[in-house]
């Protein structure tokens, strides 16, 4: 994936693209933030909220998602 990611790709395309360069041992959050530069906001977002989908853990991300929206 080009370093500069143009504003304009959709963020499926960009996904794919972090899919294919992702590590085969281990994805840390701070890598996928790193090749994600300026869109980590709102992907970073995204995954919290689907996170939240899953039963127990609404409160928890819930507070989580508070922070940047303060």
């Amino acid at each position: 994936m080009d370093p500069a990611i143009n504003r304009h790709t959709p963020t499926s395309e960009v996904l794919r693209g972090l899919l294919a360069e992702a590590p085969a041992d281990c994805v840390t959050f701070g890598w996928l933030l790193d090749k994600l530069h300026t869109r980590s906001f709102g992907i970073v977002l995204m995954l919290l909220a689907l996170i939240g989908l899953a039963p127990g853990t609404s409160p928890i991300v819930g507070l989580l998602l508070t922070i940047p929206a303060i």
